[in-house]
């Protein structure tokens, strides 16, 4: 039998503190019938828009397979509701509800799982004609490791609370927009690539240039925003002193002060290694970076990794550079090994005796290696018992194109798979790596970093935190597109930093995490033992140009729930700016969508900003870019003239590369034909 405990009156400001005593008979070995009360703090529900949140908490958030775990929901509203208590296909549960001051209060038992990792449940209903909605996370473990309020995380006992796990302390602009292509020695490409904390600076490989950010320089989201190349706080270095033109990878040695640059090479260019001197960080002001010595390689460099005074660097397209690289920086070729199982050589770990690589190119025959639709790479795993002459031991098939990797405890390998996710690897027999999971991400999985128990994802659009301290498993924590809230200073209309594009890098130690994307390099720290909702705008802006009947622009924002709890959002409806959709109400990990109408493009006052408001405490309000287009071209409108930068080049090297500019005007007016196709690439 169980029972419902009188609910005294309380304003609903304080029904966080309510607990729902739920009395439960259980059977003793001394007494046929004994009580045992389980206490409930009761998660108030709001009604938002046309909608209700139901406030569903649950008697614990972490369980063992097949508890009984009491689940208690509240549903502000005047009219009984009906609800049930689903979860992970499991059967509906029906709620009984008492009436309080405040509403209704449910309560139900729920049965665990087996299966180990997050149960989310989720309370379905309405009141009358009112829909309800909510959710609760439970973790099932395997053995209850932490007494009294703590909870496991990533191998820990933890204190919970509300908040984000990640949290962005800083960030800077390294590229705030490319030169004119008609200027001399212009700069197109400055791009931040990998990046790595050195004492009080964060020095960075930034396409052409190697660079250091001073720590005290990252900025805070209310700083003024940096608009041009002069504002920028790097100290750069050009990667033409060590004779290269682009770098894509690097790698510290920080007891010579040294920084290693790998390069890849394009457009005729050879690509290489160069080792760059690290100054004493704490002059001002502070000087660059000096080039000490290049090993020129004519098919490129990608990963590298160190032991000691011996590198590693991964050449095209299937070679190990062994390395020995001296405390002035100069560089001495050890040993060159073919791996004739490797494709496209891309990443490299050291774990002990072994080497770990990543092959990011499809095999010969283009084989799917995936029950889904993901063509693949692989994962090698190299012998290096003999330290300058690694040799291959076994190779596995990864489901996307291999990127990052990452070595977790246990005898595993995380990968960053692309498209396809993130792959865990069982590598304890190294002839054969066995793939133990796959945890698919939303965007595109480049680079991973494993941290005491964590591993944080670089995810093209967000970083994405997870818990790792399960074999073969991924437990989503959070994850953040590293946005800046809408701000009167923020680079267009008030919109601020809409986040995180083309995240390709991360790195993590001791809590502290580096992120590099497209043009930002960002600082954050992992807090353990917090839960938010989090809301992620997977679409950022608009462009528009005014009908010419002044008819509305109609679209749909969509939105998607990176937090581990409930979120809702609400849009702003002004006089320019309509939304059908009073609220909309997300799980854990869901995805929806919100859609707007435009009006009044035609006029002075036409929208730049749609805001949003939510729960998720640190997106109160979110802003979304309307970006205004006046001029418009149908079928059959004459082009207008423009420019693009190109690069000539011939097959096996029969003309020499040259830099020039594309005119519409001029090919058109030397009648030859145009052609135009659009593709992207990082």
């Amino acid at each position: 039998m169980q029972r419902l405990s009188t609910i005294p009156h309380t304003s609903r400001a304080h029904a966080l503190g309510i607990v729902l005593m739920m009395t439960a008979l259980v059977a003793c070995s001394d007494s046929p019938e004994t009580t045992s009360t389980v206490q409930v703090p009761i998660n108030p529900g709001i009604s938002i828009g046309e909608q209700i949140v139901a406030g569903l908490s649950v008697s614990s958030h972490t369980v063992l397979p097949g508890d009984s775990v009491q689940v208690a929901v509240h549903v502000p509203s005047q009219t009984k509701p009906e609800v049930t208590i689903q979860g992970n296909g499991q059967s509906p549960t029906g709620l009984k509800f008492a009436a309080t001051d405040s509403g209704w209060i449910g309560q139900a038992a729920v049965q665990a799982p087996s299966t180990l990792g997050d149960w989310l449940l989720q309370a379905v209903g309405h009141a009358g004609t009112t829909p309800i909605k909510g959710f609760a996370q439970v973790n099932v473990v395997p053995t209850q490791s932490c007494g009294g309020s703590l909870t496991p995380e990533a191998g820990q006992c933890v204190v919970s609370g509300t908040g984000h796990r990640l949290q962005k302390t800083g960030s800077s602009l390294v590229n705030a927009g490319p030169d004119d292509p008609d200027v001399p020695d212009a700069r197109l490409m400055i791009h931040p690539r990998m990046i790595q904390r050195y004492e009080n600076v964060i020095v960075g490989c930034h396409t052409d240039s190697v660079g250091m950010i001073p720590i005290e320089a990252m900025q805070s989201d209310h700083a003024p925003p940096i608009r041009s190349q002069d504002d920028r706080p790097v100290v750069e270095t050009m990667l033409t002193e060590g004779g290269l033109v682009a770098c894509e990878n690097l790698l510290l040695l920080p007891e010579k002060s040294l920084a290693v640059t790998g390069s890849r090479g394009d457009s005729g260019n050879s690509g290489g290694i160069a080792t760059w001197k690290i100054p004493d960080t704490t002059a001002e002001p502070l000087p660059p970076m000096q080039h000490r010595d290049t090993l020129l390689d004519t098919n490129g460099v990608e990963g590298l990794a160190t032991d000691g005074d011996r590198v590693y660097a991964m050449a095209k397209p299937n070679r190990v550079l062994v390395l020995q690289i001296d405390d002035d920086g100069t560089i001495t070729l050890e040993n060159e090994v073919t791996i004739s199982e490797l494709v496209s050589a891309w990443q490299v770990a050291i774990d002990g005796d072994r080497l770990y690589v990543t092959d990011a190119a499809h095999s010969d025959d283009f084989h799917v290696h995936t029950d889904g639709d993901h063509a693949g790479g692989h994962l090698l795993v190299l012998d290096r018992s003999q330290p300058a002459a690694p040799s291959f031991l076994g190779i596995a098939n990864t489901t996307g194109s291999a990127k990052g990797l990452a070595v977790l405890p246990d005898q595993q390998v995380a990968v960053a798979s692309g498209a396809g996710g993130v792959d865990l690897f069982d590598v304890s027999q190294p002839l054969g790596p066995i793939r133990l999971s796959t945890i698919d991400t939303p965007h595109s999985a480049q680079d991973v970093a494993f941290d005491s128990g964590y591993l944080v994802v670089a995810d093209w659009e967000t970083v994405r935190l997870y818990d790792a301290s399960q074999r073969g498993q991924l437990r989503l924590l959070d994850a953040a597109d590293m946005h800046t809230s809408s701000s009167p200073t923020g680079p267009s209309n008030g919109a601020g930093y809409g986040g995180i594009v083309a995240a390709s890098h991360v790195t993590v130690s001791k809590g502290e995490m580096l992120v590099a994307e497209f043009d930002h390099v960002f600082m954050g720290s992992i807090l353990n033992g917090l839960d938010a909702p989090r809301l992620t705008l997977l679409d950022r802006r608009r462009v528009v140009s005014p009908p010419k009947d002044g008819a509305p622009v109609n679209f749909a924002v969509r939105i998607r729930n990176d937090g581990r709890q409930t979120l809702w959002v609400t849009p702003e409806q002004t006089a320019f700016v309509n939304s059908p959709d009073s609220a909309l109400i997300l799980g854990p990990g869901e995805t929806g969508s919100i859609d707007i109408k435009l009006l009044g493009l035609d006029t002075p006052d036409a929208p730049t900003v749609v805001h949003f408001t939510s729960n998720d405490p640190a997106a109160t309000t979110r802003a979304f870019e309307v970006v205004h287009i006046n001029q418009t071209y149908q079928i059959g409108d004459i082009a207008p003239e423009f420019e693009l930068p190109i690069v000539d080049s011939c097959a096996g090297g029969t003309c020499e590369a040259a830099e020039s500019c594309f005119r519409l005007n001029e090919a058109l007016g030397q009648g030859k034909p145009i052609f135009f196709a659009f593709y992207s690439t990082w």
